[in-house]
Formats: structure tokens, sequence, C-alpha cells
């Protein structure tokens, strides 16, 4: 799985008093560093981390996501988080003309992915799955009432928008906490805000989608949020995980990986996965289109990006 991380600091310098927290979740390694503040705000990122994914996860029948999966046609109560999550697949999915589309479940179990790929013993249970034109545009959202329903045949999958949704909502937390800085680092996502500890940038190192421990670019940003995505990482017989909505397989261009920046994560998240059923030419176009900076690399690896990436790079 390609992913983004904090590359090695440039200076001795120790910088700002921070601590970093890593722990497991949503099927990665997540790292929350807050600058200034204490460890208990580490430690309630964490809490809140599992919470989210318990609600989430396709993994377990329980969940709110499942939950709303296995009786379509119902208003299904869920939390303030969940009705978040949902509108947000909702708004990504219009935002960008249906590429990004998390009604992608029923692809996901053909392709061989119904288990989970850090515990096998856990298995999608999909009971109300059939075959449906519904789509997205379906979808209901009662923010008053608190409920979400779906049509039958619909069946939500939060993925990666999950992990780049939570990754915006710790680091709102953590900064509501009292810390002065925070990144949060979820495999291919990350959340950078406030002050880092070393200098008046977050460094976000972009690993090159062939070489191992290397990297393709470094990233000095502000405050946003960058996520990446790529044909590697998690594959099963069928293919690789990242499904094309128009096809029901797995996406197939000369795009095999590509990196957005853009003010939130999940925005990025939203904008990544599209870029992903795009030429290379496309995605650029798309991420500009919609605001965002994108690095996209083909099968050559040769890289096409927008053209304010540069501007970000160290």
């Amino acid at each position: 799985m390609p992913e983004i991380r904090p590359p090695d600091a440039r200076v001795d310098d120790p910088g700002l008093r921070h601590f970093t927290r890593d722990f497991a979740a949503m099927g990665t390694r997540f790292s929350v560093t807050c600058v200034g503040g204490d460890q208990s705000l580490l430690e309630a990122a964490e809490d809140f981390t599992h919470r989210l994914e318990a609600k989430w996860t396709r993994f377990d029948e329980s969940s709110e996501l499942m939950c709303i999966n296995n009786h379509p046609n119902e208003p299904v109560l869920v939390s303030p988080d969940t009705i978040c999550l949902v509108r947000e697949m909702v708004r990504g999915w219009k935002l960008t003309g249906h590429l990004f589309n998390p009604n992608v479940l029923a692809e996901l179990l053909d392709l061989g992915f119904a288990a989970s790929q850090v515990d096998a013993d856990r298995v999608t249970h999909w009971s109300q799955r059939v075959r449906s034109s519904k789509s997205m545009h379906d979808v209901r959202i009662d923010e008053a009432a608190g409920t979400v329903s779906v049509p039958r045949g619909v069946g939500l999958d939060a993925g990666g928008i999950g992990k780049g949704l939570a990754a915006d909502m710790l680091a709102q937390q953590v900064l509501a906490g009292g810390a002065l800085g925070v990144s949060v680092f979820a495999s291919g996502e990350v959340r950078v805000a406030g002050t880092p500890p070393i200098g008046d940038q977050w460094r976000i190192g972009v690993e090159h989608p062939e070489e191992d421990d290397a990297l393709i670019d470094t990233l000095e940003i502000v405050d946003g949020g960058v996520a990446t995505s790529g044909t590697a990482g998690w594959v099963s017989h069928g293919g690789h995980h990242l499904v094309d909505p128009r096809t029901g397989r797995s996406a197939d261009t000369a795009t095999i990986q590509a990196t957005v920046v853009a003010g939130l994560c999940v925005d990025a998240e939203i904008i990544v996965k599209a870029c992903m059923l795009l030429t290379p030419d496309g995605a650029v176009a798309l991420a500009g289109r919609l605001g965002a900076e994108a690095l996209v690399v083909d099968r050559d690896l040769v890289a096409h990006m927008t053209d304010g990436w540069e501007d970000l790079c160290s």
C-alpha cells in the first residue's frame, strides 16, 4: 500500500515539546503527533479512533454502517459521526461526477475482499445483497432525526474515506484539547494543522510506487490534508482493491499511483480515488478543476503534476 510518511528531520534541533502515539485501527497503522498539550490528548485520540472504527467497519454486522446496509429502505438511527460519513460519501460522489463511489461493497466481495486484511476471521456479512440499479442518488439522510436509509442493493464501504475523515476529526479534536499543532498519519492519508515541532511547515514524504524506502517527493505544508492511492497493496485473486464503479472490476488505467493535497484529508481522499480511475492527464485535470494539487505516476514511472504541485515541495 503506498503511504505518506514524515521524512527524517532536517536538523538535530529537538524542536518544540511534542508527543507521538502509534496504534492499529481501521486496518492500518495510525501515528498521531501533538505539539504542546500532553499525552492525554493522544490517549483520547486513540480511543476516539477505535470508536469510529466500531461504527464504520464492514467486518462487524453490528456496526452502524452494516446496520444501514442490512436494513435497506428503512431509516436507521445512527450517531452524528456516521451521519457525517455518509454525507461526505454523497458529496464526494456528486463532486467527482460519480467517479468516487462508496457503493462498491458488492464489487469488493466479488473480487475476494470479504475478509479483513489484518484478521481473516473477520468477514463481511451483507445479508441483504441483491442486484439493483439504485445508486448514491437514492441514499437518504435525515439529520434532524439522525437516520440514514439506503435502497436495497446499495452497499456502502467506508474504506479510505473513513480513514481520511477520521484524520480530520482527530486533528480537530487534538487542537480543541489545547495542542498547538497536530499531525495524523494513517497509511495513505495524513492531516496536518497548527504549529509543527520543527520549522514553520510540516514535512511529508510521498513514497515511491516501486522502490522500497524511497521517496518520490517531499511536501512542505502549513495546514491541509494529503492522500495517496495506488494499485499496489491489498490484492486478491480477482485483482486490486481499487474498484472502478463503471465496470465493477479493478481499475485499469495508465495511472498506478496518485497523491492529492487539499484543504481537508477527506477531500484529498475523495479526489485521489477519482484520479485513480482516469488517465494521468485526466487525473491532473480533475484535481486542478476541483482546487487541489496532484502528483500522478504512470506505468512508465513518469510523473504528471498540477501547476501548483512544485510550490508545495521542498
